[in-house]
């Protein structure tokens, strides 16, 4: 626990372990917070790959199905996290790859048959 004495009294300051700093802490907290976009991003990818094998045979019966909603997955995560040219470079691809995505067509319209 770190302790601050201001006129001879101890009072606790924060709550972290007594050998980690206060700069070190902080970096500890942003680290993980970048490990959950990168967790995320992973996650998208393999939807956006998932989706692109499937696509033809799905039809838009629910949200996930639809790359609107990846696109806006994207968007969110790209406003969220610091400044980082490898997730950036990462995040612009899936994006290319979701907009690829809405020209696949869908088995929501029937098929022509040939007779």
């Amino acid at each position: 626990m770190i302790q601050i004495k201001l006129a001879g009294v101890a009072r606790r300051q924060h709550s972290w372990p007594d050998n980690l700093t206060i700069n070190h802490a902080v970096r500890k907290c942003w680290m993980r917070s970048y490990r959950e976009l990168e967790r995320d991003l992973l996650h998208i990818e393999a939807a956006i790959a998932l989706l692109e094998q499937t696509r033809a045979y799905l039809s838009l019966g629910g949200p996930v199905n639809d790359p609107a909603y990846w696109k806006a997955k994207i968007r969110q995560l790209t406003s969220e996290w610091p400044r980082d040219r490898m997730l950036e470079r990462q995040a612009a691809d899936m994006m290319t790859r979701v907009e690829n995505l809405a020209l696949i067509p869908t088995s929501d319209k029937p098929s022509p048959q040939t007779t």
